[in-house]
This record gives C-alpha cells, sequence and structure tokens, in this order.
C-alpha cells in the first residue's frame, strides 16, 4: 500500500534539520504563556532535561473541585453546553467566551461600590474551582465583599445559566457586560495548542469583533443578533441594560461613562443592586423560541430560573456519578467525576457516534480508542450505536480483479481505489476498521450479546476479507502471516514500515480472527473456522518473526523488502498492542513490560506541590527527531501503558505512570480536570487539546479494568477481578452502573464484596497478590468459593479465589505465614 522507502542521505540530513528545529524553533504560537511556565519554553523547543522537566501543580483537589487561587489563565476550561456544539469557555478568571462553535461573545462581571469599580478578574482574591461539569468563583472585593458565581449548562437546551450572590457584605452594584458576537471561526475550535495564538488572548473581545453586533433589551431580556450569532438572554431581577462603547471594554469606569445608543461598536451592559444572600440569575442561550423580548421574558420568570439551575445540578450530579470512586487519593477520586464529564462531552446524540474531540476534531470518527469510553462506563448502547453507524455504511461493492498501482497524487504513499473497496466502513485515508472491530469484541465482553457477531457476520467476513487482501503479508516458506500497519491506530500520521509486517497490526489482528473465529464456531457460522486457523497461523508468525530474545520484545515490525531485516526498537504502542490484544505468554508480557522500564524516556512528573510518589510518564519512542507522531508524550499512550502493566500483573509500574499521567494533565496543565492529548513535556506540539476522545477512552478502561481491575468475559462467563490499586490503599469504594466493588484491610486481613448488575449471573474470579505464605480464606458470603494459587503468575505470587455463577459474593484473607 505505500512505497515509503527513503534514502540514508535524505534521512540523515531530514534528521539534522529537525534536531536544529528542535532545538532552536520559536514556538510561542504554540504555548499558553503562564507565570508556571519558564520563559525558555515559549523562545526555545528544547528536549526534556533534568533542568527543566519540573512542574507546578497548578490545581488541587478540594471540596469537589479542581482548585486554584489567583490564576492567571482566561478561558482555559470549557463547560459543554447540553451535548451540543455550543460550549462556555471559562477561567481561572471569571471572564466567559461563548463558542457556538463560532464566536458568539464575552461575558464579563464586574462589582461598583461608591468609591471603586472593578472588573471581577481584577480583584485581589479569586479562589476558582472547576466542580466537574461547572465552574464556581469565591471572589473577596477591594473591601471585604465575598461574592459567589457559578456557572452551570442548562439541562435541557444549548445555553448556560450563571448565578452570582452577596455571600458577605453590604449592598453593591453587580455589572456585567456582553459583546464580541463576531461569529469568527477557529482552525481547531480555538483548543489549546492548535492556534496561532494562546486562548487566553485569542479569545479576548477586540472592539472590531462588535460590528454589526446588535442588542434589543428590556430590564428583564435581550437579544443578541450578528451575520452569524443569535442568542437570548434572561435575568431573574430588574436590571438596567444599555450599551456602551466596545473600545472602552478593558475599563469598567470608561465603560460605564460610554453609553451611548448611537456607537457603533456596542456591548450591552446591565446594572443591578445585589443585597446579602439574594441571588441574582442570567441565563443566556441559542434562540429557540419566539425572539420578540415578551416572550423571552414570560419564558424566563425567577422561579423558572431557580427550577432551571436545580436542573443544571441535578444533570451535572447524575453525570459526575455514573462512575464514582471512593478511596484514600483525592487526586485520583475528583479525576473520575472529570473523567465522566469528559466521555459525556465527546457524545454526540444527533449523529449517535464519538466524537474525536470534545473541543479539537469534533467529528464523528469511527476511530480510534473513544469508543472504549461507552462500555468501560456502563454505557454500552453508545458503544454499539458508534460501531452500528459505520457498519450500516460498510463498501459492499464488488470487489475488482485488479487494483491499479499507489497514487501518484499522494507520492505514492497510498491506493484509495483499493483502500475504499468492499469491507471497509468508512470513507478516510486511515485503517480505522482494525479499532472498531476491537471496541465491538469489548463490547460483547461487556455485555455478552453474542447475538450481535451472529446478526453482524456478513459485516466481519467482509471486513477480514478486506484486511487480509489489502495489508496481510507473507513471509518465509510457510508463507506465515503478518499485518502491515497501514495507518492503523492513532499515531500513525508519520509512522512509516515500508509495507512490513508490523507488531501493533499483527496483535489487533491476532484478537480479532482468534476471538471471532471462537464465537462464529459457537454459532456454527460459515468461514469460522477459517478465522482460527489464520489466528493460529499470526500467532506462530508473531513467535517466529517479530520476537526478539536479545530485547525480550516484540520488534515494532520485520521488512517485507530487501533482507527482512528485524527492527528491534519498539514504540510504547508495540508493547501495550501486543498485551491489550492477548499476543504471547504472560511471561513475555511481563518481560515487555521491562523493556519499557529499560528503554523508553521516562520522565518524572516532580515540581512544587506534586506528591512525591516516584510519578513519571513515558515518551512513545526513543527515536529521534522529535516529531509529530513518532517521538510524544501522550496522554492516552501512557494510559493504555499503564493498562498494559496492570494487565502484565505490574502494579509498581502501573499506578506511578496512570497517576503521573493523570496529575500531568489534569492538575499541572492549563485546563483543570483536563483529558487531554499532548502532555507539555512534548517536544514536537507540548501541551495540546482538551478532553480528547482518545485519552478518555483509555482512561475508563485504565481505571475500571487496571486499577480497580474488574474486566468481564461474559461469553465466557466469568468476570475477572485482578485488584490494581497500591497496597498502602486501606479501603476502596467503586460504584460502576454494572458493578459495585468495596474493599477494606487491616494488617491480618483484606475483604472484598462485589455485587453483580450485569444480566445474568456469572463465575466471579478474584486474582489477588499474595501479601503472605499461607493465605486463609474466611467469612464467606456465598458458598462454593475455593482458594487456589496461580501457577501461572509471573513478577510475584498470586492467589485466586472464585466463586460459582453468582451476582454476589463476599469474602476475607486473613494473611497467615511469612511475608
Amino acid at each position: 500500500m505505500r512505497n515509503t522507502a527513503r534514502s540514508g542521505f535524505v534521512n540523515c540530513i531530514i534528521w539534522v534539520v529537525a534536531t536544529v528545529i528542535c532545538l532552536a524553533q520559536p514556538c510561542g504560537a504554540q504555548i499558553n504563556r503562564t507565570r508556571e511556565t519558564p520563559a525558555e519554553w515559549v523562545d526555545l523547543r528544547w528536549p526534556n532535561l533534568l533542568k527543566n522537566v519540573e512542574r507546578t501543580l497548578r490545581y488541587h483537589p478540594a471540596d469537589g473541585g479542581f482548585v486554584i487561587t489567583n490564576g492567571l489563565e482566561f478561558f482555559n476550561r470549557p463547560l459543554y453546553c447540553n451535548r451540543g456544539a455550543m460550549r462556555v469557555d471559562a477561567g481561572d478568571k471569571p471572564e466567559f467566551v461563548f463558542l457556538l462553535p463560532a464566536k458568539g461573545g464575552n461575558l464579563r462581571f464586574g462589582i461598583t461600590t461608591p468609591s471603586r469599580a472593578c472588573w471581577l478578574h481584577e480583584t485581589t482574591n479569586v479562589v476558582s474551582f472547576y466542580e466537574p461539569g461547572r465552574m464556581r468563583y469565591i471572589i473577596v472585593g477591594p473591601y471585604g465583599e465575598k461574592i459567589e458565581l457559578v456557572v452551570i449548562p442548562l439541562a435541557n437546551l444549548e445555553g448556560i445559566i450563571f448565578k452570582v450572590e452577596l455571600v458577605e457584605g453590604a449592598g453593591l452594584d453587580l455589572v456585567w457586560s456582553f459583546g464580541g458576537a463576531s461569529g469568527q471561526r477557529f482552525r481547531r475550535n480555538a483548543d489549546i495548542g492548535c492556534e496561532a495564538a494562546p486562548v487566553n488572548v485569542l479569545l479576548q473581545l477586540r472592539p472590531e469583533f462588535c460590528t454589526n453586533n446588535h442588542f434589543k433589551f428590556t430590564e428583564r431580556a435581550f437579544l443578541v443578533t450578528s451575520p452569524r450569532v443569535s442568542l437570548v438572554g434572561a435575568v431573574s431581577k430588574t436590571t438596567k441594560m444599555f450599551v456602551a462603547n466596545a473600545h472602552e471594554w478593558n475599563s469598567l469606569v470608561g465603560l460605564l461613562l460610554s453609553t451611548n445608543h448611537a456607537v457603533s461598536l456596542p456591548v450591552l451592559i446591565g446594572r443591578v443592586h445585589l443585597l446579602n444572600a439574594e441571588p441574582y440569575y442570567l441565563v443566556i442561550c441559542r434562540s429557540q423560541f419566539s425572539n420578540e423580548l415578551a416572550e423571552v421574558e414570560k419564558r424566563w420568570p425567577l422561579e423558572e430560573m431557580e427550577k432551571a439551575f436545580e436542573m443544571a445540578e441535578t444533570r451535572r450530579q447524575r453525570i459526575i456519578k455514573r462512575v464514582e470512586i471512593d478511596c484514600p487519593d483525592q487526586f485520583i477520586q475528583l479525576a473520575v467525576s472529570a473523567l465522566n464529564i469528559a466521555a459525556e462531552a465527546i457524545w454526540d446524540e444527533t449523529t449517535r457516534s464519538y466524537f474525536h474531540g470534545a473541543v479539537a476534531w469534533r467529528v464523528p470518527l469511527l476511530g480510534w480508542r473513544g469508543l472504549y469510553a461507552g462500555d468501560a462506563l456502563g454505557q454500552h448502547e453508545r458503544t454499539f450505536l458508534h460501531i452500528l453507524r459505520y457498519v450500516q455504511t460498510q463498501n459492499t461493492n464488488p470487489i475488482p480483479e485488479t487494483f491499479p498501482g499507489p497514487d501518484e497524487d499522494s507520492n505514492l504513499s497510498r491506493c484509495e481505489r483499493a483502500l475504499h473497496s468492499n469491507g471497509n466502513m468508512t470513507r478516510s485515508h486511515y485503517d480505522m476498521n482494525l479499532v472498531a472491530v476491537d471496541g465491538l469484541i469489548r463490547h460483547v465482553r461487556w455485555t455478552g450479546e453474542l447475538e450481535k457477531i451472529r446478526e453482524y457476520w456478513p459485516v466481519l467476513m467482509r471486513h477480514f476479507a478486506w484486511e487480509k487482501r489489502l495489508f496481510r503479508r507473507q513471509f518465509g516458506q510457510e508463507k506465515l502471516p503478518l499485518y502491515e500497519a497501514y495507518a492503523c491506530i492513532w499515531a500513525s500520521d508519520n509512522l512509516q514500515y515500508n509495507g512490513g509486517g508490523v507488531t501493533h497490526s499483527t496483535a489487533y489482528n491476532y484478537l480479532a480472527f482468534k476471538t471471532l473465529g471462537e464465537w462464529g464456531v459457537r454459532f456454527g457460522l460459515e468461514g469460522a473456522e477459517e478465522l482460527l486457523h489464520e489466528a493460529e497461523r499470526i500467532y506462530r508468525a508473531a513467535e517466529s518473526l517479530l520476537w526478539s530474545s536479545d530485547t525480550g520484545c516484540y520488534a515494532e515490525y520485520r521488512d517485507v523488502i530487501g533482507d527482512q531485516l528485524l527492527h528491534t526498537n519498539a514504540a510504547l504502542w508495540t508493547v501495550y498492542h501486543a498485551i491489550d490484544s492477548e499476543l504471547g505468554s504472560s511471561l513475555k508480557h511481563w518481560l515487555m513490560t521491562r523493556y519499557v522500564d529499560t528503554q523508553i524516556p521516562h520522565i518524572p512528573v516532580i515540581g512544587p506541590g506534586i506528591p512525591k510518589e516516584d510519578l513519571y510518564v513515558l515518551s512513545t519512542t526513543s527515536w529521534m527527531p522529535y516529531m509529530w507522531s513518532v517521538n510524544n508524550i501522550v496522554v492516552a499512550e501512557c494510559l493504555h501503558m499503564a493498562l498494559a502493566y496492570w494487565q502484565a500483573n505490574r502494579v509498581d509500574r502501573a499506578f506511578p505512570l496512570f497517576k503521573g499521567a493523570i496529575i500531568s494533565t489534569m492538575y499541572s496543565g492549563l485546563c483543570p480536570g483536563n483529558i487531554g492529548m499532548t502532555l507539555s513535556y512534548d517536544v514536537a506540539r507540548r501541551e495540546a487539546q482538551r478532553d480528547f476522545a482518545d485519552g478518555i477512552g483509555v482512561a475508563a478502561r485504565a481505571i475500571v479494568e487496571g486499577l480497580v481491575g474488574v474486566r468481564p468475559n461474559l461469553p465466557g462467563g466469568e468476570i475477572v477481578i485482578v485488584p490494581g490499586w497500591p497496597d498502602s490503599w486501606q479501603w476502596l469504594h467503586f460504584n460502576h452502573p454494572d458493578f459495585r466493588l468495596d474493599f477494606r484491610k487491616n494488617a491480618e486481613e483484606s475483604s472484598y464484596k462485589f455485587t453483580s448488575r450485569f444480566p445474568h449471573p456469572a463465575r466471579i474470579k478474584f486474582r489477588l497478590s499474595a501479601r503472605t505464605s499461607r493465605p486463609c480464606l474466611l467469612k464467606q458470603g456465598v458458598s462454593g468459593a475455593q482458594l487456589l494459587v496461580d501457577t501461572n503468575s509471573v513478577g510475584h505470587p498470586m492467589i485466586e479465589v472464585i466463586f460459582p455463577p453468582t451476582n454476589f459474593c463476599s469474602f476475607s484473607i486473613r494473611w497467615d505465614g511469612d511475608s
């Protein structure tokens, strides 16, 4: 499919040039400048060295939120409006920008007293809380007045509601101003690390953004229109409204003195007297009703606003409690709430599919790993609907007898006619079939819905025929099959394998052929035996052609041309895909994690406020030069590797990597509670994107299947539970739509309780680290439990506690004997 051979001379030149660029290229446009950001990062792009890897814990967990005092950032935390494209970007500072996703305008709040007027973001004491799904601010005014501002998306409309309350102090005037409805579009929806300027600069109101802005208003409602924007607003209390000159936007005093209905660049001002403990509500939403101001007022009386705020909070609570964890680690506990919100943000009810990102790349894609979020978080219908959308449009055209050669207009890098042929499920230039089929397998493992496999068997057989026709490569006299990695993972963009046999694509195919072959045989479906035969040959090929005894790891790939050399410098995705796809033995899985320990660059997650727990993140490769998709520091890649560590029985390395990634993206990064794409350590991109689908999907799996360790296999009638939390934890309570797991321990005993909400009883198998030489099973909640030694464990001893099919079990282990 690709002609990717390049001369050694050209490669050498590219390496030298790219290295010089990495060390010297200014990249200020990609960096959001903050007080915590060393100036050198803005001026230079340099590799990670011990002298520059420290970060500050910008946010800390407290009172159910990500908290920062007097933070410096504007517009860094998106609030997503009821599954639509509209969002409101809040920030450390209490100013807000509406994105529809075109720029819908800015909103500021200020206060005036007889002697002073200032914007809230200019006050000397602002404590900001990102409470997943909403923002809350505690602002102390110039004379000790304390104001609470809460911002939350509406439950039933594309819009947002603000609640302002004077908590302490005598009455004062609240001022708000809205303007700048320019309808401007952005390259990547104004996401961090993606635009020509940092978002805290890019999204500020400039007077020219108010051109052709028009306002109609009464004392209780207003309309905002421009050529590309239409919004309605309402307030809960009689408010004096007027327009002012946008040139005075940055001076509240100047703005209040510039009121004139004839200004050519207008902003709207509202002014109201606040009394202690008397909340003031402001609603702004898309125009969905009559644009008559009387109708807007009628739609939003005070009691309706109070009700709307309560409904918004009820919806938020329902989302953040979908999956809940109670554990000794506040950082992890709060991260799960943020994950629930992020997973909701990437789901689109209109297309019934997962978007590639909640901000940038807000488009449906069959791949990559965002679809994992549905099953891992108990929303199984979403994962299936996402896959079904593409299944229904699978290419079923007749297969041509011959295909033309590689396309000249893509420099011979692909053949679109071959790619978009019978079996392909997308119109993209990637092979997204592989991850979709992997998602379907994991979906059925969660739900046990094998009838879906029988129903869509023809779709799956077309997929397998397409994979074999395009990407199967034969080696040796036995013609054993490996599979080419034609753009089949998220990191594909700059990966080039000369058409060779690659571990990650081969692993994906191995699990798919093996699992679906086994399920097909159960139904007696045509072609199932052939799938199992292909799986067996893939396994033999991987063992004989890709495994490197010298490195203790599968190689990155083997050439299919020339001398068919083995390229042993494996990437992170090679390791975690092989383990996740169950390619190789448990011993080889353990050895591969040791390869990561010793051969992949580790970056310590350290700095002021960061827990001193030997946390770290990983580069995707050790390859040079630093360039996009080849050598990066990626949230999803770190979390997928953490999951692989857990799968390989390496809790000691899994948790510090998992928490290191969580701290780096959610607490030390620009955006509180963010599950981003790349981290600030990334030399090619630095920190980029908010609530990115790959990271969300893998974070969900890492938490549920890794940290908590619940791994259902309902077609096999079994739920395996392998606790992955640190040994220092004394308790854990985890509530999930499909189950609940409770754990407590003291010096002598560990107690477990598991309640299944799956449709049918299943055999429950706990795999536990053996803390002592003579563990004793006590207090069984269900008869028939067995305690066995796991003779296949690698790394450290494991025991198994197995219950016959049930929906509930509980037991305690007394740790007798020597440690």
